[in-house]
């Protein structure tokens, strides 16, 4: 009986400390929508659920009153938060920019962890992205959406933003990114966790807060 007790708390013990070594993202990230939550008690609903096949009326306001491309397919790569290459159904390699949204580049503070975040919400997952128009270096500026398996279509853009691994973007007309910093402010997740975190327009070598 003994060795019964024995053998099961070794278990358990294995079972938390594998647990524990999956936690890699900064300890303030909480992604409540897919219930990635280091560790915490999952909880909550996604911040925006999209239905697979979009119609006029449920397009993102980003695009509303004009049809968007879209492309679907899966993220082959990650670059930093706000920068993925997203490979389509026919093989076709798209770099994507995250519309509404700046997010910590690699080399500044709290980007490898934006990064890996953006990864987490997308690998192994089916991806749609709406786009209208394409910067100068050729990446497409759109919302990135990934399948979750109980929630359907979500918005990746705001998941970031939401969750502390992105600021809304400057002179952004779409306010539930706005009031999505607000809250992730408020709770002091991700990047907020630091005094004054550093938007990437202003990291280029000034060393200050954001103004």
């Amino acid at each position: 009986m003994n060795i019964r007790k024995t053998v099961v708390a070794a278990f358990a013990l294995a079972a938390a400390c594998a647990a524990l070594a999956a936690v890699t993202v900064h300890r303030s990230f909480r992604n409540r929508d897919t219930g990635y939550v280091n560790g915490a008690a999952s909880g909550g609903s996604p911040s925006v659920v999209r239905p697979a096949k979009s119609s006029a009326s449920s397009r993102p306001a980003a695009v509303r009153g004009k049809a968007p491309n879209k492309v679907n397919g899966a993220v082959s790569e990650v670059q930093d938060g706000g920068l993925v290459t997203v490979s389509d159904r026919s093989g076709a390699s798209w770099r994507v920019a995250l519309a509404h949204i700046e997010a910590p580049k690699a080399g500044q503070p709290f980007g490898p962890e934006a990064s890996k975040f953006l990864s987490d919400l997308t690998s192994g997952k089916e991806v749609e992205v709406l786009w209208t128009k394409k910067r100068a270096d050729g990446a497409v500026v759109g919302e990135l959406y990934y399948r979750h398996e109980k929630f359907g279509m979500v918005d990746a853009n705001l998941t970031m933003v939401k969750n502390g691994a992105a600021w809304h973007a400057l002179r952004d007309a779409e306010k539930v990114y706005a009031a999505a910093e607000k809250e992730a402010r408020a709770a002091k997740r991700g990047l907020w966790a630091a005094a004054k975190p550093v938007r990437p327009s202003l990291w280029e070598g000034s060393g200050k807060g954001e103004k």
